[in-house]
């Protein structure tokens, strides 16, 4: 397999000739149409430069020539969110499930691939993407950037899944984040409650920063003091309740928790239990995801329904386009969650 340089690439040449990336490439293989004076500036950039495509990027961006892949999409994610836990999670294998099934009904071949959290360049690209066994990727939740960087160098084809690339180049599917915090904080704070802790299972705010500030904003609107105690992540350890939740549940006093997902409120609930405590008569507990779980726990747990199979639909249909080359914008598609309330957030006398 071939590894990346770091000679001059077509995301420069495409940056100094104010075209896309996919323009350049078109132009470099003869296999777009752009006005004369486009082509014209692109070519003397190329020139002026000296420019010319590594072998990697070439030999993968052969494979538009190559009829028998089109037929073949991947699936990627990172170590970040668990490994072969992670997946497993309704989050993920909902996404997984509804991509793998539209991916059927489109007739293509689904492959899925695990990236090391500390992805280096150096290393091989998937195989699936060096043999030209998949015409694009979907990169579901985070995904390290210098990956994502190493696949727009190659002309993949890239749609993000809840991952904030904010680069040119890659398309993205993600969660109004920030709106399911603000509404479902909102919800609290009319219920009654001021002092609301958020708290998240790992340390994971550099990519759920927008329930972070969906939450700050909430309070900000309703007058409330934004506490940093009460914002906490990385509550629990894989084997269960670490100090942070202890210490907010004991010493700061919250009336109510929103729980950076479902998941999460389970284990807070597990561990109000194991105190002595009741949700909500005694701290009232609110989720993100709306999973099977929230249902069945007792009380039910108000939460904000997130559309996973509408997420996974737009992700195959948006890389099928690009692959296809009925669109060579970048794009970014929000889904609207849904506040779902239930019994476990109680009214309390203001």
């Amino acid at each position: 397999m071939k590894t990346l340089t770091k000679s001059l690439t077509i995301v420069d040449i495409a940056k100094m000739a104010g075209v896309s990336q996919r323009t350049v490439s078109g132009i470099l293989n003869d296999n777009i149409k752009v006005t004369p004076e486009t082509r014209q500036r692109v070519l003397e950039v190329i020139k002026e430069n000296k420019f010319s495509p590594n072998v990697s990027a070439r030999h993968l961006r052969s494979r538009n020539t190559d009829t028998s892949r089109k037929n073949a999409i991947g699936l990627v994610f990172s170590e970040a969110i668990g490994g072969s836990t992670g997946i497993r999670s309704e989050f993920f294998s909902q996404i997984f499930g509804r991509a793998i099934r539209e991916a059927r009904n489109s007739k293509l071949k689904f492959f899925m691939d695990l990236i090391p959290n500390e992805y280096s360049e150096a290393m091989d690209v998937p195989a699936m993407i060096a043999d030209n066994s998949v015409s694009g990727l979907i990169a579901v939740g985070w995904v390290p950037e210098n990956f994502i960087e190493q696949l727009l160098r190659l002309q993949v084809p890239l749609v993000s899944v809840q991952g904030d690339y904010n680069k040119e180049g890659v398309s993205q599917v993600v969660i109004d984040e920030f709106k399911g915090a603000y509404e479902l904080v909102s919800h609290m704070i009319r219920a009654g409650h001021r002092r609301i802790a958020l708290l998240d299972m790992k340390n994971f705010w550099c990519y759920r920063k927008d329930k972070l500030n969906g939450y700050k904003k909430a309070l900000e609107d309703n007058g409330i003091a934004f506490d940093e105690k009460l914002a906490v992540a990385g509550a629990y350890s894989d084997s269960g309740t670490v100090p942070p939740l202890a210490e907010i549940l004991l010493a700061e006093k919250p009336t109510a928790i929103f729980a950076a997902d479902d998941g999460v409120a389970l284990k807070i609930q597990e561990t109000m239990e194991a105190k002595g405590l009741k949700v909500p008569d005694d701290i009232s507990v609110a989720g993100f995801d709306n999973t099977q779980d929230s249902v069945k726990m007792k009380p039910a747990l108000t939460t904000v329904e997130v559309f996973f199979d509408e997420i996974g639909k737009i992700a195959v249909k948006k890389l099928n386009e690009l692959i296809n080359h009925q669109s060579d914008i970048s794009t970014k598609t929000v889904v609207q969650p849904k506040l779902v309330i239930r019994d476990s957030v109680k009214i309390i006398k203001l």
